[in-house]
């Protein structure tokens, strides 16, 4: 094995409107070279997932890993696998901290707080099914990773907010809400394929969308669904309309974005 040295953030050069800002904090987004030349996309891995590879925007016989980190990720450095046809390396890049606000919230429906115990089997199973849906790998070419955003509304609550409910201290927030009237209409953000949907405890209806290569999307309180299972959709195709169903306190879209398996910061991948 061949071991790569210490990566910084990327090269100037290929900064572009294709890809998404780099963060390199916890729910952020590393952007990393690989120093191969072959023809073929090298195989990279993180945390035992497989991370999306594609070409350098302006630098066509280059190729990039762009990497998903994990809220629960320490600082400090990390490290990818790279495998190609003839060895295996290793880089690393260096992770920051990042301090996420705080919000306290009121919900009404205590249940939705505090389950019964038959709601924890129901919570148990469906989140088994989320992570092996965002699990999902599907073998595409990407040229460009930037959505657009899907409901036009008012930015309610921010990615990665420490979240205390009636109190009492729950997971960070792992997307971005957008507040709209119930019944607006949700738009597909960029071309993909959906991938699951249903009616989740906590994230009431709920649409995910492929995008290839482990980028996937999901959308949730919905009060209505538009789209089936496996139905090929394009951006600005109406995917379902903004409702209120779950856990919430008003009508809005919980919009999420998801690399390699992690939940990241929506807005990084917006041109605002």
């Amino acid at each position: 094995m061949a071991i790569g040295g210490l990566c910084s953030i990327i090269n100037p050069t290929f900064v572009a409107a294709a890809l998404p800002k780099q963060a390199m904090v916890p729910g952020g987004v590393a952007i990393i070279e690989l120093t191969t030349k072959q023809q073929q996309p090298p195989e990279v891995r993180y945390l035992g997932h497989r991370a999306l590879v594609m070409r350098a925007p302006n630098k066509p016989n280059t190729w990039i890993t762009v990497i998903g980190i994990p809220l629960s990720t320490q600082p400090g450095v990390q490290s990818i696998e790279i495998l190609n046809a003839s060895e295996q390396l290793t880089k690393t890049f260096i992770v920051k901290s990042k301090k996420y606000p705080t919000e306290k919230l009121k919900i009404k429906d205590q249940r939705k707080v505090v389950p019964s115990p038959q709601d924890y089997e129901t919570i148990a199973a469906q989140y088994l099914e989320t992570i092996n849906t965002y699990a999902t790998w599907r073998e595409t070419a990407l040229e460009s990773l930037t959505l657009t955003l899907p409901v036009t509304g008012r930015k309610s609550s921010p990615f990665g907010l420490t979240r205390i409910m009636n109190k009492i201290p729950k997971d960070p927030h792992s997307g971005l809400d957008i507040a709209a009237v119930i019944g607006t209409k949700v738009s597909c953000p960029r071309n993909g394929r959906v991938l699951n949907l249903g009616n989740f405890f906590y994230s009431g209806n709920m649409v995910f969308i492929d995008h290839g290569q482990g980028f996937i999307t999901s959308y949730c309180h919905l009060d209505s669904i538009a789209v089936h299972k496996d139905q090929i959709v394009k951006a600005g195709d109406v995917i379902g309309t903004v409702g209120k169903t779950g856990r919430v306190t008003g009508p809005h879209l919980h919009w999420s974005v998801s690399l390699n398996g992690a939940r990241v910061d929506p807005q990084l991948f917006i041109n605002e």
